[in-house]
């Protein structure tokens, strides 16, 4: 028997149909009681070997009639269980940890079995809403959460463009230390991508071969290709890219295009399904000239501004007109990482922290507190004048990290739904066949990192405000009249101290 939420059904076949002929070997941390081992036996048809490994000493007693099926019983996170594992295959196509779903073991299964992963291989971790739960050694704002862990490699794909004197382990060595784990400078430079969903992590290794920028793109666009796509291009340098879309997306509807670059107006389009903007996409103006022409887009590029403030601001005006089902494309989030820009590994106010509070978001349904998920990114907001609903945040599906580029995709429903159970048996644990409950919540009230996410973020909203306020009081100049000339320099002072109190 298996029991898996219904959204993973449905990403799976998404993120693993590239392997369903192939000769797979995949190791399956957490098998319960076997069944999941079962199905992957049918889903891939020419399958090496399929090895599961359980700390449960029952499933010792679990036998298939599948030749190429192997049960490994131990702890994942002990390096002899590693070794009686690599005695059935030295690499793996696919690893799904579906373990204990601590923090502590995510992250040591990871370091143990990511160097085990082969060339183009896929790497996913079940449940790491369970990151977010203090008896799962987690919490919202936890700085050693698995969660946090995760997001910190996705940093990894764009080391290059860090421009620090770190490594790639630098930027890990507090889990390393706090763990006791480790993996070395050359493997994680292999980390191609990172991507979320609720609930899930998907790292995937760099094939052999160097993947070109036409592979990357027809690996995510792909599926639109024969569609009668909207799209809309922000940023377009030379126009080059309408023909380069107009001649993949073949059935478009609608293609929309802007540039801030008054020369742009001059453009010639002979298709009438393609529209041509010179302005600000930002600007009330802007944004009123793409909306009028197509109020939705099933593809959104932006390609524009590489500042920080203006690439938050972008995304808040546009993901709300992106169609369910739809992807929003961020090039070139490297410079985020830069110097001058608004811009550090962990400023807070970069977009690529922007883009990793959304990773947090996508899992808003297992913080288990009552706060929504704008209190978390009401800073950024602040800061950069900008807005977006309750509603359009929960209409988040995904986000990936693959080099310099954040891909986002929107959906209608992102919730794990109900368990999908499968088979009859209960060889080993029991009671499983009755529990077809939806997701559900652990009060998360009294969990103090949780609480921290919240008072930081309290935090930099007062000391915005209290910025801006400084700032309008040292406008007021104490050599000329004015009404709070007597005032002023009390007034900073007890903003200061306010500042202080907070």
């Amino acid at each position: 028997m298996s029991d898996k939420w219904s959204l993973y059904l449905t990403e799976y076949d998404r993120l693993l149909d590239e392997y369903r002929d192939e000769p797979v070997t995949l190791l399956e941390i957490g098998i319960q009681n076997g069944g999941s081992l079962e199905i992957w036996s049918k889903y891939f048809r020419n399958h090496q070997a399929l090895v599961g490994c359980d700390i449960n000493p029952e499933c010792a007693n679990l036998r298939y009639e599948d030749p190429h099926i192997r049960v490994i019983v131990g702890d994942a996170s002990a390096s002899d269980t590693r070794d009686r594992i690599t005695g059935h295959a030295s690499q793996f196509n696919i690893i799904i940890d579906d373990g204990s779903h601590r923090s502590s073991d995510m992250i040591k299964a990871f370091c143990l079995y990511f160097p085990l992963l082969a060339s183009g291989g896929t790497y996913i971790v079940e449940d790491i809403h369970c990151s977010y739960w203090e008896s799962f050694e987690g919490g919202l704002d936890n700085p050693f959460s698995a969660v946090t862990f995760f997001k910190r490699l996705a940093n990894i794909p764009s080391y290059e463009n860090w421009i620090i004197p770190k490594t790639r382990v630098d930027n890990l060595r507090g889990f390393f230390w706090k763990y006791d784990c480790r993996v070395d400078e050359e493997c994680l430079s292999q980390i191609q991508s990172v991507e979320f969903l609720n609930s899930v992590c998907v790292v995937r290794k760099a094939s052999a071969s160097v993947e070109s920028g036409n592979v990357t793109y027809g690996r995510l666009l792909g599926e639109y290709r024969g569609k009668p796509v909207r799209l809309l291009e922000i940023g377009t340098e030379d126009g080059a890219s309408l023909g380069t879309w107009s001649t993949y997306f073949k059935n478009y509807q609608t293609m929309i295009c802007c540039s801030i670059k008054p020369v742009y107006a001059r453009l010639n389009v002979d298709d009438p399904r393609i529209e041509v903007i010179a302005g600000d996409a930002k600007s009330p103006e802007g944004f009123q000239q793409i909306t009028r022409l197509n109020p939705q887009f099933d593809i959104i590029f932006n390609n524009g501004s590489r500042v920080s403030g203006d690439m938050i601001k972008t995304f808040s005006l546009y993901f709300p007109l992106l169609a369910n089902d739809g992807i929003l494309m961020i090039r070139d989030i490297h410079y985020a990482y830069g110097a001058g820009l608004e811009k550090a590994l962990f400023d807070p106010f970069s977009a690529v922290t922007f883009f990793d509070r959304l990773v947090d978001i996508l899992n808003y349904d297992h913080w288990g507190v009552p706060q929504m998920r704008t209190d978390f990114l009401h800073g950024l907001f602040l800061k950069y004048q900008c807005m977006i609903d309750e509603e359009v945040l929960s209409y988040l599906h995904s986000i990936k990290f693959i080099d310099s580029l954040c891909v986002i995709r929107k959906a209608s429903a992102n919730a794990l739904d109900r368990r999908i159970i499968g088979g009859g048996e209960e060889h080993v644990v029991t009671g499983i066949s009755q529990s077809h409950e939806s997701s559900f919540l652990i009060d998360q009230t009294f969990n103090p990192w949780t609480k921290l996410a919240f008072v930081r973020e309290e935090l930099t909203c007062t000391k915005l405000m209290l910025d801006d306020a400084r700032g309008q009081l040292n406008d007021i100049s104490s050599t000329k009249p004015h009404p709070l000339r007597d005032a002023r320099h009390w007034l900073i002072s007890r903003i200061d101290e306010l500042g202080k109190e907070k």
